[in-house]
């Protein structure tokens, strides 16, 4: 049938170069918890160049186990939080702390590369609540 038609407008713009950035917040954090708890810190990490890159991870100078995902694959400008676990050992003492930096790197240009550094600690002092009897 000629006397229907349909038309498309298509538009291409042209990346003149290749742009790989990121942000990783925050680059300090803390908590504390007594001995054989598992804190999670909650880190994000933000694609800022303008095509997709994968980002990976990995955890340096830390002597606490710390788990974390080992990558994460974001388009230009997207998102992600990541989980990062750390378990303090129990028979870490009251006052003892541990230092773990997580290294975000892209993957297609390694220069851009930032820390986090996260300390965890066992509280010097235990805290004791009053037993209320009813």
């Amino acid at each position: 049938d000629n006397t229907k038609s349909v038309s498309s407008l298509l538009t291409t713009t042209a990346i003149t170069s290749s742009s790989y950035s990121l942000v990783l917040t925050p680059l300090t954090a803390s908590q504390s918890a007594l001995a054989g708890a598992i804190v999670t810190y909650t880190l994000q990490v933000t694609n800022t160049g303008n095509v997709p890159d994968t980002i990976y991870f990995q955890a340096t100078g830390y002597t606490w186990p710390v788990y974390l995902p080992t990558q994460v694959t974001l388009g230009a400008g997207a998102s992600a939080s990541i989980a990062v676990r750390v378990a303090i050992p129990s028979t870490a003492s009251l006052g003892s702390s541990d230092h773990a930096s997580i290294i975000a790197t892209s993957q297609r240009d390694p220069a851009q590369s930032l820390t986090s550094v996260l300390t965890t600690f066992v509280p010097a002092n235990r805290v004791y609540l009053p037993l209320i009897k009813r």
